[in-house]
């Protein structure tokens, strides 16, 4: 990576992932590194949560059972509020159309499942970086 400093802590992070293992362990992860960490198993459960709790960074799973991830980053997008809330897209697939879906939702990265513990610690670091560039 490119010299981009890997303190991540305090940012504000909503998992959204219907698979509980996947949640619990970025959930875990980003905790270690002194994260603020809320999560959801569903979209419903996402959209109620960041009512509250606004994130610095959302990672939001597209293939989710009650609400597209796509329509969820759609739904953030179109409040004020979030306007510097960064989306990425987690999938476990992706063709040219998935990503072409996904970049028209409005996400600005994604991570194709299974990564890195490290990938996705310098993800948030990156991500973090150019937010305040």
């Amino acid at each position: 990576m490119n010299n981009i400093n890997l303190n991540i802590k305090d940012t504000r992070i909503v998992v959204v992932d219907d698979n509980e293992a996947v949640v619990w362990g970025i959930t875990q992860i980003l905790k270690e590194k002194g994260c603020i960490v809320k999560s959801a198993n569903t979209g419903t459960e996402a959209l109620l949560l960041i009512r509250k709790f606004i994130p610095d960074i959302m990672f939001i799973d597209i293939k989710l059972e009650d609400i597209d991830g796509c329509e969820i980053a759609r739904s953030v997008r179109a409040y004020s509020k979030f306007k510097s809330t960064i989306l990425v897209a987690l999938t476990g697939f992706c063709d040219n159309n998935t990503y072409i879906r996904i970049e028209k939702a409005g996400f600005s990265k994604l991570l194709l499942k299974p990564f890195y513990i490290s990938t996705l610690e310098e993800t948030v670091a990156e991500l973090i970086h150019s937010r305040s560039v």
